[in-house]
Protein backbone atom coordinates (compact mmCIF):
# COMPACT_ATOMS: atom_id res chain seq x y z
CA UNK A 1 0.00 0.00 0.00
CA UNK A 2 1.28 3.57 -0.79
CA UNK A 3 1.61 5.95 1.39
CA UNK A 4 -0.87 8.30 1.07
CA UNK A 5 -0.30 11.74 2.85
CA UNK A 6 1.90 14.91 1.42
CA UNK A 7 3.62 15.37 4.69
CA UNK A 8 7.64 14.86 3.42
CA UNK A 9 9.35 11.02 4.08
CA UNK A 10 11.29 11.52 7.53
CA UNK A 11 14.84 10.01 7.61
CA UNK A 12 13.18 7.46 10.54
CA UNK A 13 10.70 6.33 7.96
CA UNK A 14 13.57 5.59 5.06
CA UNK A 15 15.49 4.05 7.71
CA UNK A 16 12.61 1.36 8.06
CA UNK A 17 12.84 0.94 4.38
CA UNK A 18 16.53 -0.04 4.11
CA UNK A 19 16.05 -1.99 7.50
CA UNK A 20 13.94 -4.66 5.03
CA UNK A 21 17.59 -4.86 2.31
CA UNK A 22 19.39 -5.62 4.93
CA UNK A 23 22.09 -7.40 5.72
CA UNK A 24 24.65 -4.28 4.33
CA UNK A 25 28.70 -4.68 5.27
CA UNK A 26 30.13 -2.62 7.84
CA UNK A 27 30.51 1.44 6.45
CA UNK A 28 28.58 -0.03 3.44
CA UNK A 29 29.11 2.42 -0.03
CA UNK A 30 25.69 2.41 -1.53
CA UNK A 31 25.30 3.82 -5.47
CA UNK A 32 22.08 5.91 -6.55
CA UNK A 33 20.75 6.18 -9.94
CA UNK A 34 20.13 9.78 -10.44
CA UNK A 35 18.12 11.20 -13.32
CA UNK A 36 17.96 14.33 -11.55
CA UNK A 37 13.98 14.14 -11.75
CA UNK A 38 11.84 14.22 -8.12
CA UNK A 39 12.54 10.57 -6.94
CA UNK A 40 15.34 9.78 -7.45
CA UNK A 41 16.92 13.13 -6.63
CA UNK A 42 14.29 12.41 -3.10
CA UNK A 43 16.28 8.94 -2.62
CA UNK A 44 20.04 10.73 -3.15
CA UNK A 45 19.08 12.45 -0.15
CA UNK A 46 17.44 10.57 1.89
CA UNK A 47 20.38 7.44 1.24
CA UNK A 48 22.81 10.78 2.19
CA UNK A 49 21.34 10.84 5.79
CA UNK A 50 21.11 6.62 5.89
CA UNK A 51 24.61 6.39 4.74
CA UNK A 52 26.11 8.74 7.11
CA UNK A 53 24.43 7.52 9.93
CA UNK A 54 25.82 4.27 9.21
CA UNK A 55 29.27 6.00 8.46
CA UNK A 56 28.95 4.78 4.69
CA UNK A 57 29.48 6.37 1.67
CA UNK A 58 27.20 7.32 -0.99
CA UNK A 59 27.89 7.86 -4.89
CA UNK A 60 25.05 9.26 -7.22
CA UNK A 61 25.58 7.95 -10.85
CA UNK A 62 23.84 9.75 -14.21
CA UNK A 63 23.49 8.28 -17.36
CA UNK A 64 23.50 10.67 -20.17
CA UNK A 65 21.81 8.88 -22.83
CA UNK A 66 22.36 11.64 -25.58
CA UNK A 67 19.35 11.48 -26.90
CA UNK A 68 18.39 14.80 -26.55
CA UNK A 69 20.24 18.47 -27.04
CA UNK A 70 20.11 19.55 -23.07
CA UNK A 71 20.94 16.03 -21.79
CA UNK A 72 24.65 17.21 -20.71
CA UNK A 73 23.51 20.59 -19.33
CA UNK A 74 21.19 18.72 -17.03
CA UNK A 75 23.70 16.07 -15.79
CA UNK A 76 26.10 19.24 -15.09
CA UNK A 77 23.03 20.41 -13.27
CA UNK A 78 23.23 17.25 -11.05
CA UNK A 79 26.57 17.42 -10.52
CA UNK A 80 26.21 20.86 -9.46
CA UNK A 81 23.37 19.96 -6.92
CA UNK A 82 25.60 16.86 -5.42
CA UNK A 83 28.52 19.00 -5.31
CA UNK A 84 26.92 21.56 -2.97
CA UNK A 85 25.45 18.65 -0.80
CA UNK A 86 28.84 17.13 -0.35
CA UNK A 87 27.81 13.88 -2.46
CA UNK A 88 30.06 12.11 -4.99
CA UNK A 89 28.70 12.15 -8.83
CA UNK A 90 29.58 10.71 -11.65
CA UNK A 91 28.16 11.25 -15.47
CA UNK A 92 27.62 7.80 -17.91
CA UNK A 93 27.45 8.05 -21.18
CA UNK A 94 25.97 5.99 -23.62
CA UNK A 95 28.17 5.65 -26.51
CA UNK A 96 27.60 4.74 -30.25
CA UNK A 97 24.80 4.55 -32.47
CA UNK A 98 21.23 4.82 -31.18
CA UNK A 99 18.55 2.23 -32.26
CA UNK A 100 15.37 3.89 -34.41
CA UNK A 101 12.59 1.66 -32.52
CA UNK A 102 11.91 0.77 -28.88
CA UNK A 103 14.17 3.33 -28.21
CA UNK A 104 13.05 3.84 -24.65
CA UNK A 105 13.29 -0.25 -24.09
CA UNK A 106 16.68 0.41 -25.32
CA UNK A 107 18.21 3.10 -23.80
CA UNK A 108 16.25 1.42 -20.26
CA UNK A 109 18.75 -1.38 -21.07
CA UNK A 110 22.04 0.62 -21.77
CA UNK A 111 21.40 2.75 -18.65
CA UNK A 112 21.29 -0.46 -16.17
CA UNK A 113 24.36 -2.12 -18.34
CA UNK A 114 26.20 1.45 -17.70
CA UNK A 115 25.32 1.57 -14.10
CA UNK A 116 26.21 -2.24 -13.14
CA UNK A 117 29.48 -2.06 -14.92
CA UNK A 118 30.51 0.91 -13.00
CA UNK A 119 29.04 -0.52 -9.70
CA UNK A 120 31.44 -3.71 -10.89
CA UNK A 121 34.27 -1.82 -11.54
CA UNK A 122 34.50 0.14 -7.56
CA UNK A 123 33.20 -3.18 -5.99
CA UNK A 124 30.00 -1.59 -4.91
CA UNK A 125 26.91 -4.48 -4.15
CA UNK A 126 24.20 -1.90 -3.47
CA UNK A 127 22.61 0.27 -6.40
CA UNK A 128 19.17 1.87 -5.21
CA UNK A 129 16.59 2.80 -8.30
CA UNK A 130 13.81 5.84 -7.61
CA UNK A 131 10.82 3.83 -8.51
CA UNK A 132 7.96 4.26 -6.29
CA UNK A 133 4.02 3.79 -5.89
CA UNK A 134 2.67 5.44 -8.72
CA UNK A 135 5.44 4.12 -11.08
CA UNK A 136 4.19 1.09 -9.47
CA UNK A 137 0.96 1.57 -10.56
CA UNK A 138 1.89 2.60 -14.38
CA UNK A 139 3.60 -1.14 -14.35
CA UNK A 140 1.02 -2.76 -13.42
CA UNK A 141 -1.33 -0.97 -15.94
CA UNK A 142 1.10 -1.86 -18.95
CA UNK A 143 1.65 -5.71 -17.90
CA UNK A 144 -2.61 -5.64 -17.60
CA UNK A 145 -2.88 -4.29 -21.01
CA UNK A 146 0.03 -7.06 -22.43
CA UNK A 147 -2.32 -9.34 -20.59
CA UNK A 148 -0.11 -11.07 -17.73
CA UNK A 149 -1.66 -13.04 -15.45
CA UNK A 150 -1.78 -12.41 -11.64
CA UNK A 151 1.77 -12.69 -10.83
CA UNK A 152 3.27 -10.89 -13.33
CA UNK A 153 0.61 -8.16 -11.98
CA UNK A 154 2.71 -8.35 -9.06
CA UNK A 155 4.84 -5.68 -10.91
CA UNK A 156 8.00 -4.37 -9.95
CA UNK A 157 10.31 -6.20 -6.95
CA UNK A 158 11.86 -4.09 -4.20
CA UNK A 159 14.32 -6.03 -4.64
CA UNK A 160 16.19 -7.94 -7.50
CA UNK A 161 19.73 -9.62 -7.56
CA UNK A 162 22.06 -9.74 -10.30
CA UNK A 163 25.48 -11.31 -10.73
CA UNK A 164 27.76 -8.50 -9.49
CA UNK A 165 24.99 -6.14 -7.44
CA UNK A 166 21.49 -5.85 -5.94
CA UNK A 167 19.21 -3.36 -7.52
CA UNK A 168 16.65 -1.81 -4.56
CA UNK A 169 13.48 -0.10 -4.52
CA UNK A 170 13.23 1.59 -0.35
CA UNK A 171 10.57 3.59 -2.26
CA UNK A 172 8.16 1.56 -4.15
CA UNK A 173 5.54 2.36 -0.82
CA UNK A 174 5.94 6.16 -1.64
CA UNK A 175 3.32 7.87 -3.39
CA UNK A 176 4.69 11.05 -6.24
CA UNK A 177 2.83 13.50 -3.41
CA UNK A 178 5.15 12.63 -0.89
CA UNK A 179 8.28 12.39 -3.13
CA UNK A 180 7.80 15.97 -4.00
CA UNK A 181 6.80 17.07 -0.23
CA UNK A 182 9.92 15.53 0.39
CA UNK A 183 11.89 17.67 -1.57
CA UNK A 184 10.03 20.87 -0.93
CA UNK A 185 11.40 20.28 2.86
CA UNK A 186 14.68 20.22 1.86
CA UNK A 187 14.90 23.03 -0.42
CA UNK A 188 15.58 21.01 -3.61
CA UNK A 189 14.79 22.02 -7.14
CA UNK A 190 14.63 18.75 -9.71
CA UNK A 191 14.47 18.89 -13.32
CA UNK A 192 11.07 17.34 -15.32
CA UNK A 193 12.14 15.51 -18.22
CA UNK A 194 10.03 15.87 -21.28
CA UNK A 195 9.84 12.92 -22.26
CA UNK A 196 7.84 12.23 -19.27
CA UNK A 197 4.95 13.83 -21.20
CA UNK A 198 5.35 12.66 -24.74
CA UNK A 199 2.25 10.50 -25.98
CA UNK A 200 4.42 8.75 -28.55
CA UNK A 201 5.35 6.87 -25.65
CA UNK A 202 2.84 3.99 -24.00
CA UNK A 203 3.73 4.40 -20.37
CA UNK A 204 3.15 8.10 -20.90
CA UNK A 205 -0.38 7.43 -22.01
CA UNK A 206 -0.75 4.85 -19.15
CA UNK A 207 0.03 7.91 -17.06
CA UNK A 208 -2.51 10.35 -18.38
CA UNK A 209 -5.31 8.02 -18.86
CA UNK A 210 -7.48 8.37 -15.81
CA UNK A 211 -6.04 6.54 -13.51
CA UNK A 212 -7.54 3.33 -14.78
CA UNK A 213 -6.70 0.08 -12.91
CA UNK A 214 -5.96 1.73 -9.45
CA UNK A 215 -8.75 0.15 -7.78
CA UNK A 216 -8.01 -3.15 -9.32
CA UNK A 217 -3.80 -2.62 -8.31
CA UNK A 218 -4.76 -1.66 -4.68
CA UNK A 219 -7.47 -5.24 -4.75
CA UNK A 220 -4.39 -7.06 -6.11
CA UNK A 221 -1.74 -5.94 -3.14
CA UNK A 222 -4.32 -6.02 -0.54
CA UNK A 223 -4.71 -9.68 -1.68
CA UNK A 224 -1.55 -10.95 -2.28
CA UNK A 225 -0.34 -9.10 1.07
CA UNK A 226 -2.66 -11.74 3.10
CA UNK A 227 -1.27 -14.83 1.00
CA UNK A 228 2.24 -13.27 1.91
CA UNK A 229 1.60 -12.93 5.29
CA UNK A 230 -0.03 -16.84 5.58
CA UNK A 231 2.57 -18.12 3.88
CA UNK A 232 5.24 -17.12 5.93
CA UNK A 233 3.14 -17.92 9.01
CA UNK A 234 2.67 -21.43 7.66
CA UNK A 235 6.53 -21.77 7.05
CA UNK A 236 7.89 -20.39 9.65
CA UNK A 237 5.64 -23.73 11.71
CA UNK A 238 6.56 -25.74 9.85
CA UNK A 239 10.26 -25.31 7.91
CA UNK A 240 13.88 -25.65 9.63
CA UNK A 241 16.41 -23.64 7.51
CA UNK A 242 19.74 -24.91 8.56
CA UNK A 243 22.68 -22.38 8.69
CA UNK A 244 24.39 -24.72 6.33
CA UNK A 245 21.95 -23.43 3.56
CA UNK A 246 19.47 -26.16 2.95
CA UNK A 247 15.77 -26.63 4.10
CA UNK A 248 14.09 -29.55 5.73
CA UNK A 249 10.01 -29.74 5.54
CA UNK A 250 8.03 -32.16 7.41
CA UNK A 251 5.19 -33.24 5.10
CA UNK A 252 2.82 -33.36 7.95
CA UNK A 253 2.92 -29.89 8.51
CA UNK A 254 1.94 -28.95 4.57
CA UNK A 255 -1.54 -29.25 4.70
CA UNK A 256 -2.16 -25.58 4.25
CA UNK A 257 1.43 -25.15 2.39
CA UNK A 258 0.53 -25.04 -1.65
CA UNK A 259 3.58 -24.86 -4.35
CA UNK A 260 3.69 -20.73 -3.29
CA UNK A 261 5.44 -21.88 -0.18
CA UNK A 262 7.87 -24.34 -1.51
CA UNK A 263 9.10 -22.00 -4.37
CA UNK A 264 10.03 -19.67 -1.52
CA UNK A 265 11.98 -21.96 -0.35
CA UNK A 266 13.53 -23.18 -3.45
CA UNK A 267 14.44 -19.40 -4.37
CA UNK A 268 16.11 -18.95 -0.72
CA UNK A 269 17.89 -21.95 -0.72
CA UNK A 270 19.06 -21.98 -4.71
CA UNK A 271 20.14 -18.51 -5.01
CA UNK A 272 17.93 -17.49 -7.71
CA UNK A 273 16.79 -14.70 -8.99
CA UNK A 274 13.50 -15.30 -9.72
CA UNK A 275 11.09 -18.44 -8.39
CA UNK A 276 10.70 -21.06 -10.65
CA UNK A 277 7.75 -20.73 -13.06
CA UNK A 278 4.40 -21.66 -12.08
CA UNK A 279 4.13 -24.41 -13.96
CA UNK A 280 6.61 -26.30 -13.61
CA UNK A 281 6.33 -25.43 -9.41
CA UNK A 282 3.29 -27.31 -9.59
CA UNK A 283 4.30 -29.82 -11.16
CA UNK A 284 6.72 -30.64 -8.78
CA UNK A 285 4.66 -29.89 -6.18
CA UNK A 286 1.89 -32.64 -7.47
CA UNK A 287 4.36 -34.93 -8.25
CA UNK A 288 6.95 -34.86 -5.18
CA UNK A 289 4.35 -34.30 -2.46
CA UNK A 290 0.32 -34.81 -3.90
CA UNK A 291 1.09 -37.98 -5.95
CA UNK A 292 3.97 -39.20 -3.73
CA UNK A 293 5.19 -41.14 -6.74
CA UNK A 294 8.69 -39.55 -6.98
CA UNK A 295 11.47 -39.27 -4.60
CA UNK A 296 13.64 -36.69 -6.11
CA UNK A 297 13.45 -33.90 -8.26
CA UNK A 298 15.40 -30.80 -9.76
CA UNK A 299 14.20 -27.06 -9.94
CA UNK A 300 15.75 -23.40 -9.60
CA UNK A 301 18.96 -24.81 -8.87
CA UNK A 302 18.08 -27.15 -6.26
CA UNK A 303 17.56 -30.48 -5.29
CA UNK A 304 14.21 -31.59 -3.84
CA UNK A 305 14.17 -35.02 -2.31
CA UNK A 306 11.60 -36.51 -0.37
CA UNK A 307 12.55 -39.28 2.16
CA UNK A 308 9.11 -40.56 4.22
CA UNK A 309 7.54 -37.67 6.20
CA UNK A 310 10.74 -35.47 5.56
CA UNK A 311 11.23 -33.14 2.16
CA UNK A 312 14.92 -31.70 1.98
CA UNK A 313 15.84 -28.96 -0.45
CA UNK A 314 19.37 -28.30 -1.02
CA UNK A 315 21.74 -26.33 -3.70
CA UNK A 316 22.90 -28.37 -6.74
CA UNK A 317 26.20 -29.09 -7.01
CA UNK A 318 26.30 -27.02 -10.51
CA UNK A 319 26.47 -23.45 -12.19
CA UNK A 320 28.34 -21.73 -9.69
CA UNK A 321 30.08 -18.29 -9.65
CA UNK A 322 33.42 -18.35 -11.17
CA UNK A 323 36.40 -18.88 -9.03
CA UNK A 324 36.73 -15.51 -7.61
CA UNK A 325 40.09 -14.11 -6.17
CA UNK A 326 39.05 -12.13 -2.56
CA UNK A 327 41.55 -9.26 -1.46
CA UNK A 328 41.70 -8.93 2.33
CA UNK A 329 38.46 -6.12 3.86
CA UNK A 330 36.33 -7.35 0.45
CA UNK A 331 33.19 -8.37 1.55
CA UNK A 332 31.60 -10.80 -1.38
CA UNK A 333 27.81 -11.99 -1.16
CA UNK A 334 28.33 -15.11 -3.18
CA UNK A 335 25.98 -17.49 -5.58
CA UNK A 336 23.21 -15.12 -3.78
CA UNK A 337 23.60 -17.29 -0.44
CA UNK A 338 26.68 -16.28 1.22
CA UNK A 339 27.74 -12.83 3.19
CA UNK A 340 31.48 -13.47 2.94
CA UNK A 341 33.92 -11.11 4.27
CA UNK A 342 38.01 -11.51 3.87
CA UNK A 343 40.81 -11.47 6.40
CA UNK A 344 43.65 -12.99 3.73
CA UNK A 345 43.80 -13.37 0.16
CA UNK A 346 42.28 -17.30 -1.44
CA UNK A 347 40.29 -18.13 -4.03
CA UNK A 348 36.85 -18.25 -3.11
CA UNK A 349 34.91 -21.72 -4.78
CA UNK A 350 32.71 -24.59 -3.41
CA UNK A 351 33.92 -26.98 -1.16
CA UNK A 352 33.42 -29.36 -3.25
CA UNK A 353 34.20 -33.72 -3.27
CA UNK A 354 37.99 -32.38 -3.00
CA UNK A 355 37.80 -30.13 -0.36
CA UNK A 356 35.44 -32.04 1.42
CA UNK A 357 38.02 -34.88 1.04
CA UNK A 358 40.90 -32.83 2.41
CA UNK A 359 38.85 -31.71 5.71
CA UNK A 360 37.95 -35.06 6.74
CA UNK A 361 41.73 -36.07 6.77
CA UNK A 362 41.60 -33.13 9.36
CA UNK A 363 39.00 -32.75 11.37
CA UNK A 364 35.94 -34.54 11.55
CA UNK A 365 32.49 -33.63 9.65
CA UNK A 366 29.38 -32.78 11.65
CA UNK A 367 27.44 -36.23 10.75
CA UNK A 368 24.31 -34.20 10.95
CA UNK A 369 24.71 -32.73 7.71
CA UNK A 370 24.13 -34.04 4.28
CA UNK A 371 26.88 -34.85 2.12
CA UNK A 372 25.32 -33.41 -1.16
CA UNK A 373 24.92 -29.80 1.33
CA UNK A 374 28.10 -29.61 2.55
CA UNK A 375 30.03 -29.34 -1.25
CA UNK A 376 28.19 -26.79 -2.10
CA UNK A 377 29.30 -24.46 0.74
CA UNK A 378 31.52 -21.52 -0.38
CA UNK A 379 35.53 -22.13 0.69
CA UNK A 380 38.75 -20.40 0.64
CA UNK A 381 41.36 -22.00 -1.49
CA UNK A 382 44.64 -21.53 -2.38
CA UNK A 383 48.22 -23.28 -4.60
CA UNK A 384 48.31 -25.51 -2.33
CA UNK A 385 44.70 -26.64 -2.19
CA UNK A 386 41.82 -26.23 0.61
CA UNK A 387 43.28 -23.30 2.38
CA UNK A 388 39.88 -22.53 5.13
CA UNK A 389 36.03 -24.02 5.68
CA UNK A 390 35.22 -20.94 7.66
CA UNK A 391 31.41 -22.46 8.30
CA UNK A 392 32.96 -26.09 9.31
CA UNK A 393 35.47 -24.80 11.32
CA UNK A 394 38.35 -25.72 9.21
CA UNK A 395 42.01 -24.05 8.73
CA UNK A 396 44.75 -26.00 7.29
CA UNK A 397 46.59 -27.24 9.74
CA UNK A 398 45.30 -24.89 11.86
CA UNK A 399 45.66 -25.60 15.81
CA UNK A 400 46.05 -24.32 19.33
CA UNK A 401 43.29 -21.87 20.94
CA UNK A 402 43.48 -19.27 18.68
CA UNK A 403 44.13 -20.13 15.03
CA UNK A 404 44.11 -17.14 12.58
CA UNK A 405 41.34 -16.18 10.88
CA UNK A 406 41.12 -16.11 6.74
CA UNK A 407 37.55 -15.31 6.03
CA UNK A 408 34.15 -14.89 7.99
CA UNK A 409 30.95 -16.55 6.07
CA UNK A 410 27.01 -16.58 7.00
CA UNK A 411 24.11 -18.00 5.25
CA UNK A 412 23.03 -14.63 4.05
CA UNK A 413 20.11 -15.71 0.94
CA UNK A 414 19.16 -12.82 -1.53
CA UNK A 415 15.93 -13.87 -0.69
CA UNK A 416 15.23 -15.15 2.42
CA UNK A 417 12.87 -17.22 3.68
CA UNK A 418 10.39 -14.76 5.24
CA UNK A 419 11.90 -12.39 3.25
CA UNK A 420 9.72 -9.57 0.81
CA UNK A 421 9.29 -8.78 -2.60
CA UNK A 422 9.17 -12.27 -3.54
CA UNK A 423 7.09 -13.66 -6.77
CA UNK A 424 7.30 -16.58 -9.41
CA UNK A 425 8.27 -15.59 -12.56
Amino acid sequence: MGVRATTPLTDSCFAKAMAAFAPYEYSPTLAVALSGGRDSLALALLAKSWTDAQKGKLVTLTVDHGLRSGSAKEAGQVKTWMAERNIEHHTLTWQGEKPSSALQEQARKARYRLLEEWCRSQNILHLLLGHHFDDQKETYQLRKNKGSGPDGLAAMAPVIETRNLRLLRPLLGVDRETITATLKELAQEWIDDPSNEDSCFERVRVRKSAQSGEGDFDALHLLRREKEEAIARELAKSTFFHPFGYAEVGLSNLTNIDESALSRIILSVGGGIYGPRRKNMKALFENLISKKNKTRGTLGRCVVSRKRDLLSIWRENRNFPQDHEVLPGEVIHWDRRYKVTAFETFTLRPLGEEGLAQLKQEQTVPFQVMRAALITLPACWDEKGLLAAPLLGYIRGGSGESPRKVAEMAFSPAHPLLGIGLRLA
